[in-house]
């Protein structure tokens, strides 16, 4: 399958090696091109995004977004796919992905679905959300810098929250406030607004398809009390955009855990029940019985799943060494 414009075979991992260019050189993107940079860095990749040589990862999600009214037709020429790439390829440090990539969507134009970035390196974490513009050129897009000493979960859903757009844990589009605006926001006494509520659809059209995965891997790595069960994952807020985790439970292996999990030993197992058979198998291919629609639970890992990695950054090891990728092939 063709990820953007490299092609890479469906569910597995490829390195693309670091390359120089001319001045004129031009890098093609989804629509059209956009002028490449004299030099690009290594990196190891999946189709949307893996690390580069400098100790930077970028995971992606899928999330939903609420159109603008009135918008235009939008005629950006990026997409999450190239953006990733593009991180990869010129980041140096978490930050530094974070701004290229917003500048580059504001100047040539988001052209996709909401989606989601945990951008890292050594030392920090950013969670990044984007959406396309109500311009047909640009974007609106936010960051947010995960504490040290926190976990950050994305599974389909924004989940910046309030934001305090004058902090330097905090970054966004030069459009922002004008976008939420646009699409009445409410704004608080100090000028800020819910980027989750504002500008995301939630969970979109299946109840606990997201949140029920953040609260899995909170579950799992937090010593906090989430609740599986919630109305309404945008208003009701059940799980903050970072949670507070103690340092020894945020380990590789527990890395491996979370990929792993269907939510065994929960009250929503895949692998009890009728549905499990003799086998006690997690796995659910059947999605109509009888002529009816079926519902199962979506688990972190599942028979759907193409691939699955972690990424694991060693501040005290050259970059050359620090960045591995854990990479599990249709798991």
């Amino acid at each position: 399958k063709d990820w953007g414009c490299d092609p890479f075979p469906y569910g597995s991992m490829a390195l693309v090696p670091a390359a120089d260019y001319t001045l004129l050189s031009k890098r093609k993107v989804q629509g059209g091109t956009i002028p490449q940079v004299l030099h690009t860095y290594k990196y190891i990749t999946e189709g949307y995004a893996a690390m580069n040589e400098h100790q930077v990862g970028v995971a992606e999600s899928t999330c939903w977004e609420k159109p603008f009214p009135g918008a235009p037709k939008n005629l950006g020429i990026l997409s999450i796919v190239d953006l990733s790439k593009i991180l990869l390829e010129r980041a140096s440090n978490a930050l530094e992905g974070v701004m290229l990539v917003g500048a580059l969507a504001e100047k040539y134009g988001f052209n996709d679905q909401g989606e989601s970035l945990l951008i890292t390196d050594a030392t920090e974490v950013w969670l990044f959300h984007i959406l396309r513009s109500p311009e047909a050129v640009g974007a609106v897009w936010a960051a947010q810098r995960v504490p040290d000493g926190g976990v950050a979960v994305v599974s389909n859903a924004f989940t910046l929250r309030t934001l305090n757009l004058g902090s330097a844990d905090v970054r966004s589009s030069s459009n922002i406030v004008d976008a939420a605006r646009a699409v009445n926001a409410s704004f608080d006494e100090v000028g800020s607004f819910d980027f989750a509520a504002t500008f995301g659809q939630g969970e979109g059209q299946k109840r606990f398809q997201a949140g029920r995965r953040m609260w899995r891997a909170y579950d799992l790595l937090v010593e906090a009390n989430f609740s599986a069960e919630y109305d309404d994952f945008a208003s009701d807020k059940p799980y903050p955009p970072f949670v507070m985790a103690p340092l020894a439970s945020v380990t590789l292996a527990a890395g491996f855990r979370v990929m792993r999990d269907f939510y065994s030993g929960t009250p929503y197992a895949l692998d009890t029940g009728l549905a499990a058979g003799l086998g006690r198998s997690p796995e659910r291919w059947l999605f109509h019985v009888r002529g009816k629609a079926v519902a199962w639970d979506r688990p972190i890992s599942g028979a759907h799943v193409c691939l699955s990695w972690v990424a694991q950054a060693r501040a005290w090891l050259p970059d050359g060494i620090g960045g591995v990728v854990h990479f599990s092939p249709n798991a």
